[in-house]
């Protein structure tokens, strides 16, 4: 495994520092088979989180009262509350297609 050099931290709601090593492209894979790819910081977090550029710059609105995402293109539900690889306060999954490790 190679060892990176780390970047200007991150900073956790808190105010707590957060360590970085860059900023990588991946795929998620959502729980209704919808794959998106985004620019993701490599971070030192137990639980990874998806920011509102997320949501934004792939045109997703997050629907609190029911659990899901909708894509804003054609209303679709794009992610139910179903059990996947990281459980979220919000409700809703997320399955990882490429991991950080490589």
């Amino acid at each position: 495994k190679r060892q990176r050099a780390p970047s200007a931290p991150l900073v956790a709601a808190n105010g707590t520092l957060i360590k970085t090593w860059g900023k990588r492209e991946s795929s998620l894979l959502l729980s209704k088979g919808h794959a998106f790819t985004q620019e993701f910081h490599v971070a030192d977090v137990t639980d990874p989180i998806l920011g509102a550029d997320f949501f934004a710059s792939n045109r997703l609105a997050i629907d609190m009262s029911n659990k899901r995402l909708v894509s804003l293109d054609n209303l679709n539900v794009v992610a139910t509350g179903v059990a996947s690889i990281y459980p979220s306060t919000s409700g809703l999954h997320i399955a990882r297609i490429h991991s950080f490790d490589s």
